[in-house]
Parts: C-alpha cells; structure tokens; sequence
C-alpha cells in the first residue's frame, strides 16, 4: 500500500519544491484528457521501489490499477504535507 497525494498543478511551486529528475506537476496536467495522466514520485519511495532508475521518468506505472506516466521525482528532502506520513506519490487534481 502507498500514500497517494491528488494535488493542484501548482502545488510545487507553491511550496518552492524543486525537481530531484524529470520535471513537476503544473497546471495543465490536470487537463490531460488523453493518454495516461501523469504522477511525481517521492525520492525514497523512487529509491525502494524503483531502485533509483533515471529511466522511471517516461515509464508507466499503475495505481488502483490504471496507468500513470511518472514524469518526474521530487527533491529527497520533500515528503509532503501530511505530517508523519511521507507522501509516495502525486498525482494532479482534476
């Protein structure tokens, strides 16, 4: 099990959080109607899970089941905003 973040596309910047690899959300990801949506990973969750493939960036990863194009991984110091427990991934509000 993971902790899924659904953020607005300006939730980074808002934040100052800087990319680690890729790129973050912005505004227009929650307006991607085609294709798969996209989601930003959490540096250690990166780490464990991927073993810290630059390559993840592009790749399609699925949660719940559907697929997401990871196109980016936040900087290691950013867990999120729920104290106590790191956020794995973010992925954009519709």
């Amino acid at each position: 099990m993971i902790q899924a973040g659904l953020v607005s596309g300006n939730f980074f910047q808002v934040l100052g959080v800087q990319p680690h690899l890729g790129r973050l959300l912005v505004a227009d990801d929650s307006k991607n109607k085609n294709g798969n949506p996209v989601a930003v990973l959490q540096y250690d969750f990166w780490q464990n899970r991927f073993g810290g493939r630059s390559e993840i960036v592009g790749s399609t990863i699925r949660l719940n089941g559907s697929p997401f194009t990871v196109i980016g991984v936040a900087a290691p110091a950013f867990e999120g905003t729920d104290v106590g427990t790191p956020t794995n991934v973010w992925r954009p509000s519709p």
